[in-house]
């Protein structure tokens, strides 16, 4: 997996067709997310903003809500539901390269803290019978990239984004893909 991330990042970054570029000093991004982690699907929104340090390089500052539920029957008539929340704030470098005026492939990787919040309810026969709740705080890493697509001067468009995404809370490490597209707005001009 590790390979071909790197492999995949490094075709995304070649210099194809350079032409002049015209590199933002901030971005600012947001959008809709989807995080799939131990097999609960969760929905939810991520915004990042940073300096470019230059014309490949920024610092990347993120900040994410995922949001799923899961129901599993037990027996007839018993059910488990597990309510879930995914909160992170992270840091790291995002290396970008401009291709054919336009086009913005980057990689990126992100590491900070997460907190996970976990409900979990057995409803029998449509009444709840037991519930727990937990939650905690740990470390979190995202690795991966995506491609932007320039609109203006101001504004670009994330056409995707594609995450490892790693928590690690209360000693146990949980492991899973996100995939994230929205809206980029491009502050000031670099020089």
């Amino acid at each position: 997996m590790r390979k071909v991330a790197v492999y995949v990042g490094g075709i995304l970054l070649l210099p194809l067709a350079l032409m002049a570029q015209s590199v933002p000093k901030i971005e600012m991004y947001g959008g809709y997310s989807f995080l799939r982690i131990q097999e609960i699907s969760h929905h939810g929104w991520n915004l990042t903003f940073g300096p470019n340090v230059n014309n490949n390089l920024g610092i990347t500052t993120e900040i994410s809500g995922h949001y799923g539920s899961r129901t599993d029957t037990l027996f007839p008539g018993l059910e488990a539901k597990t309510d879930s929340m995914v909160h992170s704030f992270m840091l790291g470098p995002r290396v970008f390269q401009t291709v054919g005026g336009n086009w913005i492939p980057y990689v990126q990787g992100l590491f900070g803290i997460t907190r996970v919040d976990v409900d979990e309810t057995l409803v029998q026969d449509g009444n709840r019978v037991f519930s727990a709740s937990d939650g905690d705080l740990g470390f979190g890493m995202v690795l991966g990239g995506g491609l932007d697509v320039k609109v203006n001067d101001a504004v670009a468009f994330r056409i995707f984004q594609a995450d490892y995404n790693v928590v690690r809370v209360g000693g146990t490490r949980f492991e899973g893909g996100r995939v994230s597209t929205g809206v980029v707005l491009r502050l000031g001009q670099r020089d």
